[in-house]
């Protein structure tokens, strides 16, 4: 996918070369010789903060961040805006282990950086729009390969308005290209390819105090592209065009690495069906007063104290609660 169209135009950045190959040796030597959580299918390790997996977004004090820990964080600054973070987590991804796709949970704010050590490795992006919710691999997404020794960082719409997730199918993949790259690859040590190819790291998320966020209608839930994204596989649906009122909100997810959310939305009523959707969106247009109005009071969905947030959406079928399963990792 192009980079002017993709999650890359709107706030990820890969940064190269963050760390030297000696840094990298040293780092995975010290996080291999400390001890390992494993509540989870993979292993991971916590610092500053551990993420209370059965809590909703509740934070447990963890162990102070070790002295490779906090010499990233220090390096990581310039990308949260001058602050320290604060939370670490370390984990390892095997051959043929994942992360289904997933938009980390609000209490890690604005900034999240992954720092990609022992092995080149894929990562999926995808709109959290995109219905239904898969776990896995979807054909539309969009895969970038994350190199050895770079640090992914996620801000602005792509923090809070794209999923990204690990699939155990390119996991074993990337595995594989690996293996057919090294001479005598037979005699690859087991223990260390577990131990070394997988750990992505060092995820070191900023956690600063919960603020409440300003107000991402559109971009938290944004209105499906029914014309825009029209091609000879996935031609633009006919009219009518519905302009469907729902009442949003955010739910935690389940056990998984740093907790997840999603997003949830209850269908309160149609505004009207129209021919084009030039048609509806000046409908939604002229009903823009009459949203802020409907809004007063409220807390938008990036708030902890939110109960509902209204919003206006076109869509070419008739309104309904989503999703219509809960989420969940396979």
């Amino acid at each position: 996918m192009a980079r002017d169209t993709s999650i890359f135009a709107l706030g990820a950045v890969i940064v190269p070369d963050f760390v030297t190959p000696a840094e990298e040796a040293r780092i995975l030597l010290r996080i291999n010789e400390a001890p390992w959580l494993t509540e989870l299918r993979r292993r991971v390790q916590h610092y500053g903060y551990r993420y209370a997996y059965r809590g909703g977004g509740s934070r447990e004090p963890a162990p102070a961040f070790p002295r490779w820990a906090t010499a990233m964080a220090q390096r990581l600054r310039p990308h949260f805006g001058g602050a320290l973070p604060v939370q670490c987590i370390v984990n390892e991804y095997r051959p043929g282990q994942g992360i289904g796709m997933h938009a980390d949970h609000r209490d890690f704010d604005g900034v999240v950086a992954s720092l990609s050590l022992g092995a080149d490795w894929s990562m999926r992006f995808r709109p959290r729009a995109t219905r239904p919710y898969a776990a896995g691999a979807l054909p539309g997404d969009e895969v970038a390969v994350l190199p050895r020794r770079s640090v992914l960082v996620l801000a602005g719409h792509a923090r809070w308005t794209y999923m990204h997730g690990i699939d155990r199918a390119d996991s074993a993949r990337d595995r594989d290209a690996r293996l057919r790259d090294v001479p005598n690859a037979d005699s690859v040590a087991p223990m260390q390819e577990t131990r070394c190819e997988r750990v992505n790291g060092t995820r070191i998320e900023g956690v600063p105090p919960p603020t409440v966020q300003g107000d991402r209608d559109m971009s938290e839930f944004p209105n499906r592209p029914v014309c825009a994204s029209a091609n000879a596989e996935h031609p633009a649906p006919d009219g009518p065009f519905r302009l469907n009122e729902y009442l949003t909100n955010r739910a935690c997810g389940g056990l998984e690495e740093g907790g997840w959310w999603y997003d949830t939305a209850r269908f309160v009523a149609c505004h009207g069906a129209f021919g084009t959707v030039d048609e509806a969106t000046a409908a939604r247009a002229a009903k823009a007063n009459w949203l802020a109005d409907c809004r007063q009071g409220l807390h938008p969905t990036a708030s902890v104290l939110c109960t509902g947030w209204p919003v206006l959406r076109i869509e070419p079928h008739a309104g309904a609660d989503f999703p219509a399963t809960r989420p969940h990792y396979e």
